[in-house]
């Protein structure tokens, strides 16, 4: 919709400008008002594409600090219901209080009872009271979203490649079902890209150092 604007702006302009020696001076001042229109409307999109921006890099650094430390509830907060899964504010609520009472981090929560969920049995089934229940669908989602990152960990060790994999795989996760043209959807390509090379320079600076360690070390005598 605001490229819509914009170029309907910009046509206008173009307008006043092709007939400038018709107009009198108050046109002339709507004119000059237009530049400012467009100016501030393309001001407008570059701060709503910065925050776009903001929004998909705290989302793929949530996913990988998760990743990295499941204790980390409020990496956890920012992802669990992106993309969509069903788990809006009462199930982020049920969580919490859940952890609360049986003083764990909130992932581990949602882990053991969708693994509990798993077993089947009587002897293992959640109470059927239990506010969870009501959020099975999404929570197995999520939690077999986490393990599929777990397992590109496990069975990659080049770093570099296990990397690039993971953030391929939140990438996908996030644009599924996204127009191609949508901010968000471009802004997630650029933030997955960027992280990538970065992650690849300083592994491939690490791997540097260690090379030059190796060489530089005097023979005995």
């Amino acid at each position: 919709m605001a490229v819509l604007n914009q170029k309907s702006v910009l046509d206008m302009i173009k307008e006043f400008r092709r007939n400038w020696h018709t107009l009198c001076n108050s046109e002339r001042t709507t004119v000059c008002g237009a530049d400012s229109m467009l100016l501030a409307l393309q001001l407008s999109m570059a701060e709503n594409n910065k925050q776009v921006k903001l929004l998909a890099k705290k989302i793929i650094y949530s996913y990988l600090n998760l990743l990295v430390n499941s204790k980390n509830d409020l990496a956890l907060a920012h992802v669990l219901n992106i993309p969509d899964r069903g788990l809006g504010r009462e199930a982020f609520t049920d969580l919490k209080h859940a952890a609360r009472e049986k003083q764990m981090s909130i992932f581990l929560v949602a882990t053991s009872f969708i693994r509990t969920i798993e077993l089947g049995g009587k002897g293992y089934a959640p109470s059927p009271s239990d506010p969870l229940r009501t959020h099975v669908k999404g929570l197995s989602n999520f939690i077999h979203f986490i393990d599929k990152l777990d397992e590109i960990l496990g069975e990659i060790p080049n770093p570099s490649f296990a990397g690039g994999c993971i953030l391929s795989v939140i990438k996908m996760q996030l644009i599924k079902g996204q127009n191609s043209k949508d901010p968000f959807y471009k802004a997630v390509e650029k933030v997955a890209q960027d992280l990538d090379l970065r992650i690849k320079n300083i592994i491939n600076s690490q791997q540097g150092d260690v090379a030059f360690s190796a060489t530089d070390i005097s023979p005995a005598r």
